[in-house]
């Protein structure tokens, strides 16, 4: 007279994983897109500091002032290297040049609203800041972000080679 009946505690521990599922599953998620979103923007900040040092690369031999449309030449080299991954037109640059490395202390943080594009003469010292604004999407990540200033930035220092041409 034997009963194939399940143990009454192999029925409990069925029931338990639909509760347990859920309630791990929903943090390791957060966790997993919180990591993949930080390594996006890890991936658009080197992106963004290739497209700078390319662009800043034709200011310091003198190539984009010999252009017609220095800040147009500019911005065509930079959009080619960031590729379809940040829109050219919410990228800010910001452009100064300075007699001494001393003045590049007081270059002030770069108008959100404005383009400020001044690539100098040769022998010039030239900073080239370029900025990308990004937010966190992912809910704790972006909690966690809160106090950040959510900009993507790139900054090359250099003096300009002795090339002739227009200033």
């Amino acid at each position: 007279m034997s009963r194939a009946t399940t143990p009454p505690s192999r029925t409990r521990q069925r029931g338990s994983a639909i509760i347990e599922f859920p309630v791990l599953a929903i943090p390791f998620l957060l966790s997993l897109f919180a990591v993949l979103e930080l390594g996006y923007s890890q991936f658009l900040h080197t992106m963004l500091d290739i497209g700078v040092d390319e662009a800043a690369r034709q200011i310091r031999t003198g190539q984009i002032q010999a252009a017609d449309d220095a800040l147009g030449e500019f911005q065509t080299i930079l959009c080619e290297r960031v590729g379809d991954l940040m829109p050219c037109a919410e990228l800010i640059i910001d452009v100064g040049n300075f007699t001494s490395f001393g003045g590049v202390n007081a270059f002030a943080a770069p108008d959100i609203n404005a383009t400020s594009f001044t690539p100098g003469g040769a022998g010039d010292i030239v900073v080239v800041r370029v900025v990308y604004p990004w937010e966190f999407n992912t809910p704790l990540m972006a909690d966690a972000m809160a106090g950040w200033s959510g900009m993507l930035s790139s900054t090359a220092v250099f003096r300009n080679e002795p090339f002739e041409g227009p200033i």
